[in-house]
């Protein structure tokens, strides 16, 4: 026990929110998908059926806890996982639930 570190109210309060985001269907449909290629927030309004205010809000959620980040090329926005770690995240939890990754190794 001497080396347990216990996580203080911020550090729970900030991981609380960061996990929110993967128990939400939308966000994670988005990040699923997201974890394929980026896409554009049209292909993404086209492929869940989201209003542009809708996908909005989502993606204003992601970015703010550090998910995605998106990228404007003239009138186009796209959009890329912030990093690998999310990519891991998605992976581990198909693997926990369903016992191979979404490769199927």
């Amino acid at each position: 026990m001497n080396n347990f570190k216990q996580l203080d109210n911020v550090e729970i309060e900030a991981m609380c929110q960061f996990y929110s985001n993967f128990k939400d269907p939308t966000r994670l449909k988005i990040l699923y998908a997201l974890s394929q290629e980026e896409l554009s927030a049209s292909d993404l309004c086209k492929m869940f059926d989201l209003t542009k205010s809708n996908l909005s809000h989502q993606m204003q959620i992601l970015i703010l806890n550090k998910l995605i980040r998106a990228t404007k090329n003239g009138r186009t926005v796209t959009y890329k996982l912030n990093d690998e770690h999310v990519n891991e995240i998605i992976n581990v939890g198909y693997t926990h639930l369903f016992g191979e990754d979404e490769d199927g190794e």
